[in-house]
């Protein structure tokens, strides 16, 4: 199976928006649902289908997780050290050190409009790779291939 650039976007959006992904490893397709629906199915006869599809035969599919909080916390510290001018990274690294830092970093950003459009790039190319590296693990890639 090739793991193609539109494969890894499409993945990366999906878990960005909180919805839990599985790869058909012999289809190439990709199964999505809430991921709130891993707690709660009150709401899941809309994706029983996808739900049935992935419980019912898991051998073909992989899991493709979403980044933890700390996983995400730490795109958002590369990206203040790579990306913010050096005039503004102490207003977003005081901003990450106090309670709720996602919040205050969004709304921290909703100031530096070419930041905040640098940021969901960043943040996107970042998810892509998290995505890649999960999937030449379980597909079993080597640096080599």
């Amino acid at each position: 199976m090739e793991i193609t650039p539109q494969l890894l976007d499409d993945i990366a959006q999906e878990l960005s928006i909180g919805n839990c992904c599985f790869l058909n490893i012999h289809t190439g397709e990709v199964a999505t649902y809430p991921s709130v629906l891993k707690y709660d199915d009150t709401d899941s006869e809309f994706w029983q289908d996808v739900l049935d599809q992935v419980n019912d035969t898991p051998q073909d599919y992989i899991e493709i997780e979403g980044m933890e909080s700390w996983e995400s916390f730490g795109v958002m510290e590369d990206f203040i050290s790579v990306m913010v001018p050096a005039i503004h990274q102490n207003r977003f690294v005081d901003a990450i050190s106090k309670k709720h830092p996602f919040r205050r970093f969004n709304e921290l950003l909703h100031d530096f409009e070419s930041l905040r459009n640098q940021w969901f790039e960043y943040k996107h190319q970042r998810y892509m790779t998290f995505v890649n590296e999960q999937l030449e693990s379980a597909l079993g890639f080597t640096e080599e291939e």
